[in-house]
């Protein structure tokens, strides 16, 4: 699939491969960890309940973030569960930080020294020019039964400038997702939308531009959203919204026994 045309000149348009591997969202990365705490916590409370990770395996299990970036979703999973997981993640600089954590992490999905019962990836897909590749090495990473949870951008048409600024490839329509996480081996078992007036701010932000005008994007602008904004969001979700639309899609699927 083609990606939509942006305005963004040449040189600012920069993805993270298995050559190049800094992260070119770096700058965005750490204000979502700033400004998007109640958001990001709901993410892992969204996945992690959708898992059931205690339920499928009562007593000690594994679970591995793919593309971990600095692992903050992975200390708020710590946190939250009481379980700390493994991470993967290429870029140098964050593996450091992952590490000041006191997180295990590895640079490469070949690297991992077992296979895991759970695996989560949040916003890490889209990153991935062979996302169908990932997902077979995915599959191949978790044990027989094992499950994983992915959340990813959503609706195509809603690619903008800080889609290209970050290195996405891609933003999902649910058949798509659904499809490719089938092809890999997956028994899908549930994909709804998330964030369902994210949905409507990304359309504005489309339109207005990522930090050009009203400053969309910085600190100050995540920290209303996440204050103001995302609460009422995340009640329409529950009372049925992710049904219909929203800014990402959450999918969770499991390896045939």
């Amino acid at each position: 699939m083609r990606r939509p045309k942006v305005s963004l000149r040449r040189e600012e348009r920069k993805v993270q491969t298995a050559v190049n591997l800094e992260y070119s969202g770096r700058v965005e990365l750490k204000a979502t960890e700033a400004g998007l705490i109640g958001y990001s916590t709901d993410i892992v409370r969204k996945l992690s309940r959708k898992m059931k990770m205690e339920n499928r395996f009562p007593g000690n299990f594994a679970i591995l973030e793919f593309g971990a970036g600095s692992g903050f979703l992975a200390d708020i999973w710590k946190k939250q569960t009481g379980v700390r997981p493994d991470c993967c993640e290429i870029d140098p600089e964050l593996v450091a930080e992952i590490q000041t954590r006191g997180l295990r992490c590895f640079t490469s999905i070949v690297e991992l020294d077992r296979k895991y019962e759970g695996i989560y990836t949040s916003n890490v897909l889209e990153h991935i020019e062979n996302d169908s590749k990932a997902l077979l090495e995915l599959v191949n990473s978790l044990i027989p039964g094992g499950v994983i949870g992915i959340y990813v951008p959503a609706f195509p048409f809603l690619f903008s400038e800080m889609d290209e600024l970050v290195g996405h490839f891609r933003r999902y329509r649910r058949r798509e997702l659904v499809s490719k996480v089938e092809a890999a081996g997956f028994k899908v078992e549930s994909c709804t939308y998330s964030d369902f007036v994210g949905y409507f701010a990304s359309i504005f932000l489309k339109f207005v531009g990522f930090k050009r005008r009203a400053n969309l994007g910085s600190v100050g602008s995540l920290i209303f959203y996440d204050k103001w904004i995302y609460p009422i969001s995340r009640t329409l979700d529950a009372l049925g919204f992710r049904y219909m639309a929203g800014k990402n899609l959450i999918l969770v699927a499991s390896k045939a026994r």
